[in-house]
This record gives C-alpha cells, sequence and structure tokens, in this order.
C-alpha cells in the first residue's frame, strides 16, 4: 500500500460503473478521510443508480468525461476492472508514477486471511455461493466479495480473524493483481472457454489471464481444477500448488468424481447427484468444484450434503423465474458466451423457446447454432452485432423459425403467446451474447426478462 493513511490524500475513482465495485470504492476512501473524485465516460443518466447511492457524500464528480487533472494531481487513482490497461489517462499516471490500484488490491493488501478465489469462463458465481453456502452451514462464518457484484471493501471491516474470505475473481480482475504477484491459498479454475475476444488480442492472450489465479500460488497453496477441461489441464502442469482434481467421470486421477450417480471424494461417498434440487447437469462441475474445495478446508461431509440439498442456484443462472402450468420461465442472462447457452440447451429435454443476442465479444456462434436447431423450437432475437452472426449460422443450417424483438418487453410477450398456442415446457433467456447497447448490464436484461414474466397474465 502506498500510504499508511489515506486521511487528505487525493483519491481518483476511474470508472463507477453500476456494479458497486465504485460505488462501495468511493464510498470507503471518503470514509477513509481521502478526497475523492469519481470520474466515468458514462452519462448522468446512465450511472443514475450508482450516483444515487453517493448522494450526500463529500465526492467531486467528472461525469461524461475523463480530465487530465484528475489523473495528473491525484495520489491514488483506483481503476475499475472493466477500464482497460491501454487508456492514455492510465499511461499518463504511470508516466508520473502515480500509484493505479483497483478496491481489490485495496483489500488484499489489508488482508492476512487465507483466501479462496474463484475463476473460470463458466460457473464462477455458482462454485462461489456454493462454497459459501457449504460454509456458513458448516458454522464458518465466511464472507464473499468480488465479481459478484459486491466490492470486497464492503466487507472489509467485518473481518476476523478466522473469516473464510471467498473472491470471485474475474480475468479482468486477475489482471489488475498482477503488480502485486498475488494468487489465493486455495484457487478454483473451473473452466476456459473463448470469452473477451473483444478486449483479449487473443485466445492464448485470454488463458494468460486466467492462469493468474494460480501462478503465484507455493507449494503450501491449493489449486481446484477442473480435470475435463483440456485446457485446464495444459496450462497447469509443472505448477507449483498441490493440485485438487475433480472430474464429472469415474476418473480415477481425480480426488472428487462421479460413479453410478454418486459424488465422491476419493473413496468416501458424499451426495447422489439427484438429491440436490437445483440443475445439476449444468452445474455438476460447479458441485464438484465446491465440495473439494469444502474439503480441503476441513468442513465435515454432512454439512457438505446438508449445503447442496438446500442449494437453490443463484440469481440469473439458470434461475426459475416462475411457471405458469407446465410452462417454466428461465433466467440465464449471465450465459454471454456461446458454450454457456448451449450448456443451457443441454439441460432441457422438453420443447424450448429461447430469447438469444446481444453484442457481440469476437466469438464463434456455429455451435448454439446447432445446439438452437436441435432443441429450440423458436427463438427470438434480441438487437446486437451478435444476433446477425447467430442469424447468419442459422441460415446454414436451414433453420427458420427466427423472430426479432426490439425490446425485452416484445420478446417475452410474443414468446408466451407464441406458447399459449403450441406444445411450449420453457421459455429460456440464455442470450449467449453481451449485453451492451439495450441494456445497462445483463443484470439489467434479467430484471427486464423477470419483470416482464411476472406481468404476464396466466
Amino acid at each position: 500500500m502506498p500510504f499508511d493513511t489515506f486521511t487528505n490524500k487525493r483519491v481518483t475513482i476511474m470508472g463507477l460503473g453500476l456494479h458497486g465495485g465504485g460505488t462501495e470504492a468511493a464510498r470507503w476512501f471518503v470514509g477513509q478521510g481521502a478526497r475523492v473524485t469519481v470520474t466515468d465516460l458514462r452519462t448522468s443518466k446512465q450511472l443514475q443508480p450508482s450516483l444515487r447511492e453517493l448522494k450526500g457524500l463529500p465526492i467531486s464528480y467528472n461525469i461524461g468525461r475523463h480530465l487530465p487533472a484528475d489523473f495528473v494531481h491525484a495520489d491514488l487513482i483506483i481503476k475499475n476492472p472493466g477500464v482497460p490497461h491501454t487508456s492514455p489517462f492510465l499511461r499518463l499516471a504511470h508516466q508520473l508514477h502515480i500509484p493505479v490500484e483497483t478496491d481489490l488490491s485495496v483489500f488484499i493488501k489489508k488482508v492476512r486471511n487465507p483466501i479462496v478465489g474463484i475463476t473460470g469462463t463458466k460457473g464462477k458465481s455458482t462454485t462461489t455461493s456454493l462454497i459459501y453456502s457449504i460454509l456458513k452451514k458448516g458454522n464458518r462464518k465466511p464472507l464473499m466479495a468480488g465479481n459478484i457484484r459486491i466490492s470486497p471493501l464492503k466487507i472489509l471491516s467485518k473481518i476476523k480473524r478466522n473469516t473464510p474470505v471467498i473472491l470471485e475473481l474475474s480475468s479482468w480482475q486477475l489482471e489488475d493483481l498482477g503488480h502485486i504477484s498475488w494468487s489465493p491459498h486455495i484457487s478454483v479454475l473451473t473452466n476456459i472457454m473463448p470469452d473477451h475476444l473483444n478486449r483479449y488480442r487473443s485466445m492464448k492472450a485470454y488463458i494468460r489471464a486466467k492462469s493468474l489465479i494460480f501462478k503465484f500460488q507455493n507449494r503450501k497453496d491449493f489449486l481446484i481444477a477442473n480435470y475435463d477441461d483440456r485446457t485446464v489441464r495444459i496450462i497447469t502442469r509443472n505448477i507449483q500448488s498441490k493440485i485438487v482434481w475433480y472430474s464429472a467421470a469415474n476418473n480415477p486421477r481425480c480426488q472428487v468424481y462421479i460413479a453410478n450417480g454418486i459424488i465422491y471424494y476419493k473413496k468416501t461417498r458424499i451426495i447422489r447427484i439427484y438429491d440436490i434440487t437445483f440443475p445439476g447437469v449444468v452445474n455438476i462441475g460447479n458441485i464438484l468444484a465446491a465440495i473439494a474445495v469444502s474439503i480441503t478446508l476441513g468442513v465435515p461431509i454432512i454439512y457438505i450434503k446438508k449445503a447442496l440439498i438446500a442449494f437453490t442456484g443463484v440469481y440469473g443462472r439458470m434461475e426459475l423465474v416462475r411457471k405458469i402450468g407446465k410452462l417454466s420461465f428461465i433466467n440465464d442472462t449471465t450465459a454471454t458466451t456461446p458454450d454457456a447457452s448451449i450448456s443451457a440447451l443441454s439441460a432441457f429435454k422438453g420443447t424450448v423457446v429461447l430469447i438469444a443476442g446481444g453484442s457481440d465479444k469476437k466469438l464463434n456462434y456455429a455451435g448454439l447454432a446447432k445446439s438452437i436447431k436441435e432443441s429450440v423450437v423458436r427463438v427470438y432475437m434480441l438487437p446486437g452485432s451478435a444476433s446477425e452472426k447467430i442469424l447468419i449460422q442459422l441460415k446454414k443450417l436451414g433453420y427458420k423459425d427466427i423472430f426479432f424483438a426490439q425490446s425485452m418487453k416484445q420478446a417475452v410477450r410474443q414468446a408466451f403467446a407464441y406458447a399459449n398456442t403450441n406444445t411450449v415446457g420453457t421459455i429460456l433467456l440464455s442470450p449467449g451474447a453481451a449485453s451492451f447497447g439495450l441494456f445497462l448490464n445483463e443484470f439489467d436484461r434479467g430484471d427486464q426478462f423477470t419483470s416482464q414474466v411476472n406481468k404476464l397474465t396466466a
């Protein structure tokens, strides 16, 4: 940490955002006595929810623009993970030797507790929440934060000597920690699939960012890793930490595995898959990872089993929003990649109407188009560049049940009208794309879906 105290230090929060990190950082530094400036390229209207949270605090704002003065005259810059490292304002700060941190790096420098960190292309949030639920059931009094819309600074004052800390970490957050050469004591790598290729120059660069989850571990640390993911197996060769492998197969190389519908740790029976009530097919890897972490932390199996049976899932991840008769409405808004939507579709055996599309992240949609043709009776496309790419792939396959919606309201109402006159079991929001343009973020997209579904008259 560059300072022992932040009293009267000039702190610039670069990127207020809408996920809570910027607002909590601003609030925390104000509480530390700093002179806080918030700057963001979005408009006041776009940032209204975040600005409302900070109302009344002594903060200076530059909204809709960045000004060099806010960086040149700062003692410290707190960077939002969404801000690219190539920003000319960050380059200016580096040239002037002004320290650039994030809410996460500030947190890590202040906390001495062993940390469980979770990353991966899919399954981060569910795995994080599962681990938290198991530790809570085992009376460990855990705290969680990170990429789940909870700034770690929000939980900092609650941490005690024996508090287990669980952090969901995105590739962007991991990159921002590179300068402090830190990896968690227990790291989890769920999988690696193509994502964020609109930000990374190549898949190799994306993989390199994900690898930071274990890069700085030592022999006393643990990596919980998915043996079923070939990329994970390749990049974890010759690492320093102890690997605990998990697999959805009966694999003798893995400590956590499945045999005859039962999850085992080594040869110890944990739970039957069918005793777990939330969607198990899609989440099986997340379940195995959470079990591996919990056992590594010494949680008794009885509490692991109780937590898994009680767990109901995570918002926006294969979340059952409502049932109207035999028709289910599922919110999978956090499926922002084709692979995530393919996985979602694989969980349904009945007829599905899909709401998909959005902004492209330079990803390939051929596989998603194939899954749509195999299991979707009709698809409603939201506006965006990814939708155009999905359409091209669907046309190549001769799939014609494609309709376009200009809003979530239109998509939900048209999908419901179709379902009422046809045999449809599920209306699924699983976009396979980013939310830029039509929505504030993927959570706003999910909120709008839920709102429109709840307005439907049965």
